[in-house]
């Protein structure tokens, strides 16, 4: 009884602290309206993640005047079906695997500047699509340009579209050329963003953040031997993607020399010595003006060489530059895999319970806008009556 008792009372001060929270945007500003509440519970289920999408729905459909009605039948059709009929396991929000950068490295800009308008016009935000769903642009654009004015979609071909750069990518498994050649084709900006379309960057975040420095994602996996026995179980080095390749790739480039000879550059020091190709995350990255060519030769040779995008990004940056030179994005993965249907991912009351109590990161993955009618339309409500909302607030310029 004290067990139920204390989960009933957990489950109410949820409530309330939600919806307090959704109240208090319809009489503040954006800038003030990030105080976010977070939940000091480190454990959510189905009646959690519930109880706040009925907050965000009773905020949208009552309280919010830029939302339509159609909008409004999407909300109430998503608290109809998905809240009310869907159950699930509890699910423990992971922690472990997801980087904590240290306090040095964050900039996240509790007190924004007057305007973020163009904050970031020397930037090139490349956004990569691994499938030709393109009808999402529009609400990208209205989200990221007013702040990365120079944007460039890239993705599989598709004669839709003549708006997006096209490269063959395999389904994202070498996605990593669409910034190659973003870099070859538009040359002199101060640095690359590269994120994938199911990223959501929390921009205010950056703003201030160090340009001259690499950014990778935070989640590294491993590295084995470029030459000898694979190190580890992973999928990807034994797969048509893997270690043969990376290896193949080195070997075409270790006559090269870019500032180094590459052969025994920075590869070799940040293998202690020895010759290994590295994994990890490769969703968010940014490459700053000074790599770039770098970057973009190295990333032609290895997409050539079919060398899978998180085993070719981590190694192509320990080619270019010392490991502890490599600054870590401070953001959140929600673990789950979208392909075998994992609620954790597919669900978008876990994406949005999660997202407004990481009000600190730089970027949260995945953001499903093409997965599922009832979650595909509520997500598609959020992001723009939420997220591209902010964006309107934080880059009015208008003179007071």
């Amino acid at each position: 009884m004290t067990s139920r008792l204390h989960w009933v009372l957990l489950l109410l001060a949820l409530s309330a602290l939600s919806l307090l929270y959704y109240l208090n945007l319809t009489c503040a500003s954006w800038g003030r309206r990030d105080q976010i509440v977070s939940v000091s519970s480190r454990n959510m289920d189905h009646s959690d993640a519930t109880s706040h999408s009925k907050s965000v729905t009773r905020y949208l459909t009552k309280a919010a005047p830029s939302v339509t009605q159609r909008d409004r039948t999407t909300l109430v059709t998503y608290n109809a079906t998905r809240v009310a009929t869907t159950t699930f396991n509890p699910y423990v929000i992971p922690t472990g695997t997801n980087y904590r950068a240290p306090g040095h490295q964050v900039r996240h800009a509790i007190t924004f500047t007057p305007c973020l308008r163009d904050v970031f016009s020397d930037v090139l935000l490349l956004i990569v699509f691994n499938y030709p769903y393109y009808e999402s642009i529009k609400l990208f654009k209205s989200f990221y340009q007013p702040v990365f004015p120079h944007i460039i979609f890239c993705g599989p071909p598709d004669s839709s579209n003549k708006h997006v750069m096209n490269v063959e990518i395999f389904r994202g498994v070498l996605g990593y050329e669409c910034l190659g050649r973003a870099i070859r084709e538009h040359p002199g900006y101060a640095g690359y963003l590269y994120i994938n379309d199911d990223v959501i960057l929390n921009y205010w975040n950056l703003v201030g953040f160090n340009k001259s420095q690499i950014w990778q994602s935070p989640n590294s996996f491993s590295s084995t031997p470029m030459y000898g026995e694979i190190e580890g179980p992973w999928y990807w080095w034994r797969s048509p993607y893997g270690l043969p390749n990376c290896r193949r790739a080195y070997e075409q480039l270790s006559n090269l020399t870019l500032g180094h000879d590459l052969s025994t550059g920075h590869l070799r020091e940040n293998s202690n010595g020895s010759l290994r190709c590295f994994s990890g995350r490769s969703d968010v990255l940014y490459i700053p003006k000074r790599h770039a060519s770098a970057f973009s030769l190295l990333s032609f040779i290895f997409y050539t060489n079919k060398v899978f995008l998180e085993i070719a990004v981590p190694t192509i940056l320990r080619v270019i530059e010392r490991e502890d030179q490599i600054s870590h994005l401070p953001g959140y993965y929600i673990s789950g895999d979208v392909r075998k249907g994992d609620v954790r991912v597919t669900d978008s009351r876990f994406f949005w319970f999660i997202y407004f109590n990481k009000k600190h990161v730089w970027f949260i993955h995945p953001f499903k806008l093409h997965h599922g009618k009832i979650d595909r339309n509520f997500n598609v409500v959020m992001l723009k009556h939420f997220l591209i909302e902010k964006t309107k607030s934080l880059t009015n310029c208008s003179k007071t």
